[in-house]
């Protein structure tokens, strides 16, 4: 008998453990916030419990003859708990995460001012949001009024929002997983006069200060980019790659994207712990900039005098290779 474990109870967190590893290696979001990849691991491993748990716990014809118990649990234990119990808990929890869980929980903050979308008239900045995680995360920001937008967003996913035509436009900004972990906060609760006062404000709220994030107001000229990214998870960063060359006749010329060298394409990178404004314009007074967003299929044509930009994410440095590059504009181009 060991303090933690009787029999072969140890092989509770050894199976939970191996098979979490497993499932894990099918996910790019291998964090514990991802209620998708906890809820298959535990329902495997709650099976491969149930049945260890069943056989161990068989008495003997000499234990059930002495005992009359048709099931001796308490011979392999983990914590004090029987194997078999231990797969029916897992089971349990497993059912919930895949099943019942409600991945559209929605955030605590300024809950009473819920809205879906602002109206023709408070149209403003355009807010592109993007998830690049496979897990679904809800994105929200909320005004300085309290008045709250809040969206679930899928793996790989991009939704969009459009700021209040307001002399401010400032907002809170987050993002959690389903099961109501953080992701991303731009702005929250004051802490010190140590702000940027060009990119924050403080509002107040039941007698409490916030920062809100300042939303970038679109600017005059026409031939630039006005609108801003924001990632659904801030360990993520986005680099901006100029894609003109493959519409040198307006039309996209798939042949060309394994001749062109695509690391030297990269004109900016941009962090994701900040709200991501992209700022690029045309030459040409009567020019056009597009922008096409991460995961999103290339166009096939392009207008006149128009230069063409692909976002694309990534984790660190080290994984912006020409291959990850090629491979990527190959599979958005085919």
């Amino acid at each position: 008998m060991v303090i933690i474990w009787k029999g072969i109870g140890i092989i509770v967190p050894i199976a939970l453990v191996g098979i979490g590893y497993v499932v894990s290696l099918f996910y790019d979001d291998r964090r514990l916030g991802n209620t998708d990849l906890l809820g298959w691991a535990l329902l495997y491993t709650s099976l491969l419990c149930l049945l260890v748990g069943l056989a161990v716990s068989i008495p003997s014809e000499e234990e059930l003859e002495r005992t009359q118990k048709k099931l001796i649990l308490r011979k392999h234990t983990f914590f004090f708990i029987p194997i078999l119990l231990w797969g029916i808990l897992f089971l349990g929890i497993s059912i919930y995460l895949l099943a019942i869980y409600d991945p559209n929980k929605k955030s605590n903050i300024s809950e009473e001012n819920f809205t879906t979308e602002l109206s023709e008239e408070e149209k403003g900045t355009v807010l592109n949001f993007y998830n690049p995680t496979n897990d679904t995360l809800v994105y929200y920001i909320i005004d300085k009024n309290g008045e709250k937008i809040s969206e679930e967003l899928a793996g790989y996913q991009s939704g969009s929002q459009l700021s209040a035509m307001t002399d401010d436009r400032s907002y809170l900004i987050g993002s959690k997983t389903s099961d109501g972990s953080l992701t991303l906060l731009i702005g929250g609760a004051k802490e010190n006069e140590n702000y940027d006062k060009d990119k924050f404000l403080i509002a107040k709220e039941n007698g409490k200060e916030f920062l809100l994030r300042k939303i970038p107001s679109p600017t005059t000229p026409s031939n630039d980019y006005d609108e801003v990214w924001i990632l659904a998870d801030q360990n993520y960063n986005l680099a901006l790659i100029d894609i003109s060359d493959l519409y040198k006749n307006g039309k996209l010329n798939k042949d060309l994207v394994n001749k062109i060298n695509w690391k030297g394409k990269i004109r900016k990178h941009y962090s994701g712990n900040d709200i991501i404004e992209v700022k690029v314009n045309h030459p040409d007074k009567n020019g056009t900039v597009e922008i096409v967003g991460p995961n999103t299929e290339f166009p096939e044509e392009i207008a006149d005098k128009t230069d063409i930009y692909f976002l694309i994410d990534y984790l660190e440095d080290k994984d912006l290779t020409e291959k990850y590059l090629n491979e990527e504009i190959n599979r958005l181009t085919e």
